[in-house]
């Protein structure tokens, strides 16, 4: 058995793998590299959580009804970067599950995988023939839920650096969040996250944390790229369709021009429309007018492993007043966001 640690987002898991299961961990650091720093290391006793890759999580079968442990809805057509069509008609992941004392026992029939959970130790077991979508989501589930129990919240919406200052890109679906991200990019900004976010609140201010999952980049937006626009899955790419690059493929499309954390300075609420355009200081409030929380009112957060204590809705509550206090929130609306976030920033 050999030990790793990977740290990220002031969270530190332990992973322990057989010999001959090293591939998972060496092809979690090829894809998510960048982001989540690992190390071979002797002992991983001390770390916040443990993830074990096992034989056999737990002898016998789970006998129960199947619930849903995971769900998504995103059912837009993307395009991989070699070309082929990916559409997410179902990425629901359902268990058997039981619950003995301090453990919790799933079995995931489709994959014959099993995951066993042993709370008060903080320890993950998991077993499985084809174990690395499962190893990626268990660690997932504990990286979002050691940012909450860390004092840190999860909010939907991009996020980027423009000028040595950090911005949190929100707004309702639609509204021109990822073209605005996009355009300040092409003019020199760098690229944080275009979906999730972790905020924590800190002394020197709010820092935020990109949560490392694929990107997805209209259509529209790819054709307008240099470099990118005469790509041959750009342009056999159909309107209204998304190009999708997976996280080890973002230096693909943002080169060097990345970065994993950043100190948000404001936050920019975007609500394209065909009116004239509009710049306009929020100076009151419920932040959660502006910001869609992930944590807890997301009905898709990942609750299934409750290793950590989550956070309940006063928490949160009370770390949406304190970003209030801290933060700039400024609406872009109208035709040209663009060039009126430059000119008011």
């Amino acid at each position: 058995m050999k030990n790793y640690i990977c740290k990220y987002a002031k969270f530190i898991c332990g992973i322990g793998v057989k010999d001959d299961r090293q591939d998972l961990v060496e092809k979690l650091n090829k894809d998510f590299g960048y982001y989540y720093h690992i190390k071979e290391v002797y002992d991983i006793s001390s770390c916040d959580a443990r993830i074990y890759i096992v034989d056999d999580a737990y002898e016998g079968t789970v006998e129960s009804e199947e619930i849903c442990i995971h769900s998504s809805h995103s059912k837009n057509v993307k395009y991989l970067l070699e070309g082929s069509k990916y559409t997410q008609q179902d990425a629901s992941i359902y268990a058997k599950v039981k619950n003995e004392e301090d453990s919790l026992y799933y079995y995931i029939e489709k994959t014959q995988t099993k995951v066993l959970a042993k709370l008060a130790k903080k320890t993950i077991y998991l077993s499985g023939s084809d174990l690395y979508v499962m190893f990626v989501y268990v660690y997932e589930t504990l990286l979002s839920i050691s940012i909450e129990h860390k004092g840190g919240i999860q909010l939907h919406g991009a996020c980027c650096q423009w000028d040595k200052k950090g911005y949190i890109i929100t707004g309702k679906s639609g509204g021109g969040k990822t073209t605005l991200m996009f355009n300040i990019l092409k003019k020199g900004g760098l690229f944080h996250s275009n979906d999730r976010v972790a905020v924590y609140i800190e002394d020197n201010g709010i820092i935020a944390y990109s949560i490392p999952i694929p990107v997805n980049v209209p259509i529209d937006m790819m054709r307008s790229i240099d470099g990118w626009k005469d790509k041959k899955v750009v342009k056999n790419a159909k309107d209204n369709t998304k190009i999708r690059f997976m996280v080890s493929q973002l230096g693909y499309i943002f080169k060097d021009k990345m970065v994993q954390t950043t100190k948000i300075d404001k936050i920019i609420v975007v609500n394209y429309s065909q009116t004239e355009p509009e710049y306009e200081k929020i100076e009151a409030g419920n932040l959660k007018d502006y910001l869609e929380i992930l944590s807890p009112y997301d009905e898709n957060h990942p609750k299934w492993l409750p290793i950590f204590d989550y956070p309940n809705e006063d928490m949160v509550e009370t770390k949406v007043k304190e970003l209030r206090e801290k933060l700039t929130v400024c609406k872009i609306s109208g035709r040209d966001t663009y060039n009126t976030f430059f000119r008011e920033n």
